[in-house]
């Protein structure tokens, strides 16, 4: 990992491959626990750590965390598609979370825990202090523990489960309710009818729904931890690129992902980011942001086909970090970093295997290309990551305020984009952690100390029926380790070695006994007056020895005892009757205002969709006109180019023809006045032939022979000359045919461009039209959808 990350493209890598592949023993967990909701005084107490904090919404936790939740107060954690739920005074810890299981240890208080798939070869597993109860089959369950640590109530409304003791085990049916009293060997257990539900029940009933109608788990897949708040927050728009598309709702103009929040330093992926917004878990651990020309921000989700039967596997933050940032008016070091877009492959700065690697950004976005390779000797330059084209995409905080968790949004500094791109690119922030960093304060909650639970709560043991890992490191041991290598995580091995020197988690494990049947149905006990669930007969007040009774005043006081129970069951039937019509009549009310919404949004999309078909004809009106026109004016300056060539052509010619005509003249002016100097050389040489024939008198054969000499010289040169003529005229033609020719290929070129304009503008349009056809079919398919879903649930809820 230290000398070479390298991430490839994996579009050819089979699925079998990125999702069979087993993950390596010192791979990170692929997913996390998150905090989904917190009502009142909610603390919490990271695994490596003996101080308590606030709890905050959106605080990934993992294997050794603790919550308590204080009186009066509620609080929700969810793992993918399984909620647990938490009443107040209750005292509950992540005793291990991985790929397959998930083990909470109960040390007091009410839990009530919705699950929806168990993985196979995998458990979930809430340990109390005197029983194990193992999950065995999908359902909801609510577990209470007593505080005293000897009395276990178990509800099983859907579903089944297992709970072992020291020397017993049995299993615990749909409709059923058991409790177990006592503690080590000394066991003993009832089953009882359900009790009816209280304020709790119908509080975790309601956040069930909620989850069930999220119109967003058609676009990922259930398994996506904090997709259920989408819905809420934000709509999904379709985008002609990447799909179905998260825009957030209620944001400012300058808003930009990983902006509103604090970083923490959470083992063993390191530096996490925590959002503030309510939806900001599933978009900042999963998937990736697209900054769209219109100057806005979409999430690009995981899709539920790549996910197939798992879950995405989770990443501290999807951003990138940018090495030694300027900022203005600044010179303390800082921190910066941008969000990848889609098709960017995430590289961790903790160490992991290959397949993990590959698993990681194969579930969150589709890598294309050799994707980012970060090596010793090799810069990459933010030029590199799309998104750098936003003008708000750099956030950038000093490395105090970084390291200390303070609040991002409030910590912004001014960044000089310009020096940006000249600045390296980084895996991750080059900060070592402080304890601030792995306890953080979340803002705006009271400078109090959080509250905690009590001693003996927290140190009181539970029976485990899988042993969980040794709890992580404290912090202060491994803070000089991390100063040396700033911003990564240790490594497995020396983590191994730590850990190995840690206590052994306060657990006891159980000896598990041959498993027997729960009591028949008929032999379950009829709920006593004075129990009212979820505990013990409450102790009558003793007033002194009763005095003895006879049998005649023992029935008498037995059958007045039967005629209260029976006026107290007929009570509470009409109190339950009561309050199921009062449900059924808000659940109509929340239905027809549904309906009537829905319809309102038909309309609306009617109307939407009417002028999206007004505008999409004008726009190809638009189009076509200004197509037609274009058309025209190629044509006129295609017909004007023309008669410009022609006419540069006959030019061309006329002064061709009037250079020819002058080289003719110059050919006979020059042949003239050969001629007129031969005449004068002849006139000059016959008076000195005359004098020469005076004296010597030659021969008249000599005289003959000198004029036939002369005469075929003079028609040697007439030949000559009329060569030469006849090789001037026909370059003159060749010369002629070659302009004739490129004339041609010239012509022939512009029909080939006029041609493949057509072609490139024919296909535009045709591209265009089936954008916006398949856009229209989309938008017909998803209001056919939301109506088919809206027909399906206009039944009438069923009773609890």
């Amino acid at each position: 990992m230290n000398k070479r990350i390298t991430v490839v493209a994996m579009a050819a890598i089979a699925i079998v491959l990125a999702f069979g592949a087993p993950a390596r023993a010192d791979d990170p967990p692929t997913r996390v626990a998150r905090v989904s909701h917190v009502d009142g005084d909610v603390s919490l107490q990271p695994g490596d750590s003996d101080d308590w904090t606030w709890a905050s919404l959106n605080r990934p936790l993992t294997t050794g965390d603790s919550l308590w939740v204080d009186k009066g107060a509620r609080a929700e954690i969810r793992i993918g598609s399984a909620a647990v739920r938490a009443s107040e005074n209750t005292s509950l810890s992540l005793l291990n979370l991985d790929d397959r299981s998930a083990q909470f240890g109960l040390n007091s208080g009410t839990i009530i825990v919705h699950v929806t798939h168990i993985p196979d070869q995998g458990y979930f597993e809430i340990d109390t202090p005197n029983v194990a109860v193992s999950l065995t089959q999908p359902g909801d369950y609510r577990i209470n523990a007593a505080d005293t640590g000897d009395f276990t109530a178990l509800d099983v409304r859907k579903g089944a489960a297992q709970v072992t003791g020291t020397r017993m085990a049995f299993k615990v049916t749909a409709g059923s309710e058991a409790e177990i009293s006592g503690a080590g060997d000394n066991l003993s257990y009832d089953f009882y009818d359900l009790p009816s539900a209280d304020a709790f029940d119908n509080w975790s009933r309601m956040r069930d729904w909620r989850v069930a109608r999220a119109r967003s788990a058609r676009y990922v897949s259930p398994e996506l931890t904090g997709y259920e708040d989408l819905d809420a927050n934000g709509s999904w728009v379709q985008d002609p690129q990447y799909g179905e598309v998260w825009q957030p709702a209620h944001v400012s103009s300058d808003w930009s992902p990983y902006r509103n929040g604090h970083w923490a330093w959470i083992e063993p992926w390191g530096w996490s980011w925590v959002d503030d917004e309510p939806w900001g878990f599933a978009t900042s651990h999963y998937g990736r942001w697209a900054y769209r020309p219109a100057g806005t921000w979409v999430w690009v989700p995981p899709r539920a086909e790549e996910v197939q039967a798992s879950w995405p596997v989770y990443s501290p933050a999807n951003v990138i970090f940018i090495q030694n940032t300027t900022v203005v008016n600044y010179n303390a070091p800082v921190v910066s970093w941008i969000p990848l877009a889609p098709g960017e492959a995430y590289v961790p700065a903790y160490q992991c295997s290959r397949d993990y690697m590959q698993r990681l950004n194969r579930t969150n976005t589709i890598v294309a290309g050799p994707g980012i390779i970060f090596e010793e000797n090799r810069t990459v330059s933010p030029r590199a990551f799309r998104n750098l084209v936003a003008a708000s995409a750099v956030v950038a905080v000093s490395q105090q305020a970084f390291a200390s968790a303070q609040p991002v949004g409030k910590a912004t500094l001014r960044v000089n984009v310009a020096a940006v791109t000249s600045r390296p690119a980084a895996a991750t922030a080059p900060v070592a952690p402080v304890k601030a960093s792995a306890v953080p304060s979340p803002a705006g909650r009271p400078a109090a100390a959080a509250p905690k639970p009590p001693q003996q709560v927290a140190q009181r043991r539970v029976v485990v029926k899988e042993t969980p890992p040794p709890k992580p490191v404290p912090f202060e041991k491994k803070q000089q380790l991390l100063q040396k290598n700033a911003g990564k995580p240790l490594a497995p091995d020396a983590e191994k070695s730590l850990r190995a020197q840690a206590p052994a988690p306060a657990v006891v494990k159980a000896a598990v006994a041959p498993e027997t049947a729960p009591a028949p149905e008929t032999q379950r006990k009829p709920r006593p007056a004075q129990m009212h669930g979820y505990g013990r007969l409450e102790p009558a007040p003793q007033q002194g020895q009763p005095a003895a009774q006879t049998p005649q005043e023992s029935r008498q006081q037995q059958r007045q005892q039967e005629q209260e129970q029976r006026k107290a069951d007929q009570q509470q039937k009409q109190e339950e009757q009561q309050q199921l019509r009062q449900q059924q009549e808000e659940q109509q009310k929340t239905q027809q205002q549904q309906r009537q919404q829905e319809e309102e949004q038909r309309k609306a999309d009617q109307q939407q969709k009417q002028e999206e078909q007004q505008q999409l004809r004008q726009q190809q009106e638009e189009q076509q006109k200004a197509q037609q026109q274009q058309e025209e004016e190629q044509r006129k300056a295609d017909q004007q180019q023309k008669r410009e060539e022609q006419q540069q052509l006959r030019q061309q010619q006329e002064e061709q023809q009037k250079a020819q005509q002058q080289q003719r003249q110059q050919e006979e002016e020059q042949r003239k006045a050969d001629q007129q100097q031969k005449q004068e050389e002849q006139q000059q040489l016959r008076p000195q032939e005359q004098e020469q024939q005076k004296p010597q008198q030659p021969p008249q054969e000599e005289r003959q022979q000198q004029r036939q000499q002369e005469e075929e010289q003079r028609k040697a040169d007439q030949q000559q000359k009329q060569e030469e003529q006849q090789q001037l005229r026909q370059d003159k033609v060749d010369q002629q045919k070659a302009d004739q020719d490129q004339k041609q290929k010239e012509q022939q070129l512009r029909q080939e461009k006029a041609d493949q304009q057509k072609a490139d503008q024919d296909q535009k349009r045709k591209q265009d039209q089936d954008a916006r056809q398949k856009k229209l079919d989309d938008e017909r398919k998803a209001r056919e959808e939301k109506q088919q879903n809206g027909s399906d649930g206009q039944g009438q809820p069923s009773a609890p």
